[in-house]
């Protein structure tokens, strides 16, 4: 009480009136480290761990700035160049640095012209929520979540994300793609793909919260996408005839806007129309990209072999197919966009040859499945929403097949999941990932693959596969919302207020791109409709 009472003297009244938010750190432990050399790897008995180098000089920090901006690597290693970078408003503190850079750390003096141990801090801490009038504990900085979520909870996060996601458009509808939280920095690079799964994410988003802003971004995202990239192209194994594709110039493809001849991935065009399609069933009817859409649907079904699968990189303007190039997910992104389009379409536009070919491209990828060890088996969650949209669509063939796989690949994502706490500190964070993989994102694409098949499982009457859905996602998304940036995290960053509801790539990793915010919020969507829907009657 002390401590606190001290803290509130220091900070200006103005403070208090301008800010919501204030988040408290108690120190709770002291650990000194005596016989520590600078350039020694540090041995913390906790990996959430905060650093004070001088307390007179005020060279003191919190475990979340620490990690958040790097100060120590992944080996525990004191990365002297982010902590001056960090403190470069400290004159004393670069120079102390410099020294230690220089190897020179046995001469090194402080505040009082002694040699200072490095010690080693543990806090409690809490968020002060001034609009909320409450006070959230904070842990390893993040806020905890309830075992059991919330449909209101899951809007409130999907709202923050979908303001991060409007944020990120440029006046010309360019996204931000790659950003440095900690430093402010966005790389020169894109991605095409991703560029229109964000656009799906928005568009889905849209359906439950119509907000002007996300609706405004929105159509800038698509205009560019269309400006720059949607051509004439004939269909990869019909030249003679011709639909619109988009052109890819992500910096992966190895191709810019002004080179002249660029890929049309199937990727790509998978989530362009998956986006134009999720749109129009959005805005409730809205056909501004209806005619672009069923195009570039025609554009894809001509890409289908007689087996299934897609070639799935077609050279342009030459009509050159790459035969050998493969992208696994990019199969499941067809059967998706098509069924979609499908079925988002008056029964007098659709086209039977749309999810003719839907269905092909999922059995295709089922069949390989079923042949090959469960251990490589991956989740697909694009193939997952294919199946999903397929079910709605009535589609009568191959229904048992898709079923049972769908439930296969439940039982997967129940059997990789982390959903049981252990003794050590660090397994409390990571309760709901998937094979030891600390990705938030990688959390987020099997929850919309369990989630995306949960009518599926209503309406075959599979009950301990819908509780197994409803368990899996909950728990997944417990984690993934540790990842988001709210008030406690983002205050540490450059931009506080640019990063705000974009979710970052783990909890030990900071580094944000458009699709990690995509992929979240589209699970959380999902599990928030299976949360509002879960206390069903159950048929036969």
């Amino acid at each position: 009480e002390v401590a606190l009472k001290h803290a509130l003297e220091k900070l200006p009244l103005q403070s208090a009136i301008r800010h919501p938010w204030f988040k408290i750190d108690v120190i709770t432990a002291v650990q000194e480290l005596e016989a520590f050399d600078y350039s020694d790897t540090l041995d913390p008995p906790s990996w959430w761990y905060g650093l004070a180098l001088d307390w007179d000089l005020e060279w003191v920090f919190l475990p979340d700035e620490v990690f958040g901006q790097g100060l120590v690597d992944k080996k525990n290693r004191l990365r002297w160049d982010h902590i001056a970078m960090y403190g470069k408003r400290d004159r004393r503190l670069k120079e102390f640095v410099t020294g230690v850079q220089n190897d020179d750390a046995t001469t090194l003096m402080t505040s009082d012209q002694e040699p200072k141990p490095i010690q080693l801090l543990h806090t409690n801490a809490m968020l002060v929520d001034f609009q909320a009038n409450e006070v959230i504990p904070v842990y390893h900085g993040h806020r905890m979540f309830p075992e059991t979520l919330t449909h209101s909870l899951l809007m409130e996060s999907a709202k923050e994300a979908g303001r991060y996601l409007s944020r990120i458009h440029k006046p010309d509808g360019e996204q931000v793609y790659l950003y440095k939280p900690r430093s402010d920095f966005s790389p020169e690079e894109y991605n095409l793909t991703r560029h229109a799964g964000v656009l799906f994410a928005m568009a889905v988003l849209y359906k439950e919260w119509p907000d002007p802003e996300l609706l405004d971004a929105m159509k800038r995202g698509f205009d560019y996408l269309i400006k720059t990239s949607v051509f004439d192209c004939p269909l990869p194994y019909e030249p003679t005839k011709k639909a619109k594709c988009v052109w890819d110039y992500s910096t992966s493809a190895g191709a810019s806007v002004a080179s002249g001849s660029r890929p049309a991935k199937l990727g790509v065009n998978a989530l362009a129309l998956l986006a134009m399609a999720s749109y129009q069933d959005a805005t409730g009817g809205d056909t501004a990209y209806q005619e672009l859409a069923t195009s570039i649907a025609d554009w894809i079904v001509g890409a289908q072999k007689d087996d299934g699968s897609f070639v799935q990189k077609v050279g342009q303007p030459g009509n050159e197919l790459d035969e050998e190039y493969y992208v696994r997910y990019y199969q499941g992104e067809a059967a998706y966009a098509l069924s979609k389009l499908y079925n988002t379409l008056d029964k007098s536009l659709r086209k039977e040859s749309w999810i003719e070919a839907a269905d092909a491209a999922a059995v295709f990828i089922i069949h390989r499945d079923n042949a090959m060890d469960e251990a490589d088996v991956l989740i697909d969650h694009w193939l997952m929403y294919g199946i999903g949209e397929m079910h709605k669509s009535q589609y009568k063939y191959h229904n048992k097949l898709k079923l049972d796989y769908a439930m296969y690949v439940v039982e997967l994502a129940n059997k990789r999941q982390w959903q049981e706490w252990t003794q050590g500190e660090y397994d409390h964070d990571r309760l709901g990932t998937f094979g030891g993989k600390d990705s938030a994102t990688a959390s987020a694409t099997k929850t919309e693959g369990v989630c995306a098949v949960h009518h599926l499982a209503m309406d075959a009457g599979k009950k301990k596969e819908f509780e197994t859905i409803l368990k899996v996602s909950q728990l997944s998304l417990r984690y993934q919302l540790e990842a988001q940036f709210r008030p406690e995290g983002a205050m540490y960053m450059k931009n506080p207020s640019f990063v705000l509801g974009g979710f970052h790539a783990g909890l030990k990793n900071f580094e944000m791109r458009n699709d990690y915010t995509q992929h979240n919020l589209c699970s959380i969507l999902c599990t928030a409709h299976l949360l509002k829907e879960h206390e069903v009657e159950w048929s036969a």
